[in-house]
C-alpha cells in the first residue's frame, strides 16, 4: 500500500539511493499521504466500492444457486503517475 511505499523510499533514501532517478516506487490506495510526500509517490486507484458490489453479487449468486462454475470478476484500477517513478533506460 502507499504507506508501506513510503516506508520504502524513507528506507532508500537512508541508504543514499535515489528515487527514482536509480529505484522507481509505485505504492497502491492512493492516499492522501502520496500527494505530500517528496517525491510524491505514483500510486494505484483501487475502484474499492465496485470490488466489494462484485464481492456481493458473487456471494448472493452462490447463496441463491444461481452459481455452479466459478466465477472471475474484474475490476479496472487507474495507475495515478506522480514523481516517484521514472522511464526505464
Amino acid at each position: 500500500n502507499d504507506l508501506m511505499a513510503i516506508g520504502v523510499m524513507r528506507a532508500l533514501r537512508e541508504e543514499g539511493i535515489n528515487v527514482p532517478e536509480q529505484v522507481s516506487v509505485i505504492g497502491t490506495n492512493d492516499s492522501p499521504e502520496s500527494h505530500h510526500v517528496v517525491p510524491a509517490l505514483t500510486t494505484l486507484r483501487v475502484p474499492y466500492a465496485r470490488m466489494a458490489a462484485a464481492a456481493a453479487d458473487l456471494l448472493i449468486d452462490t447463496i441463491l444457486g444461481d452459481r455452479v462454475v466459478a466465477k472471475h470478476a474484474y475490476v479496472e484500477c487507474e495507475l495515478i503517475v506522480r514523481d516517484s517513478t521514472a522511464s526505464s533506460p
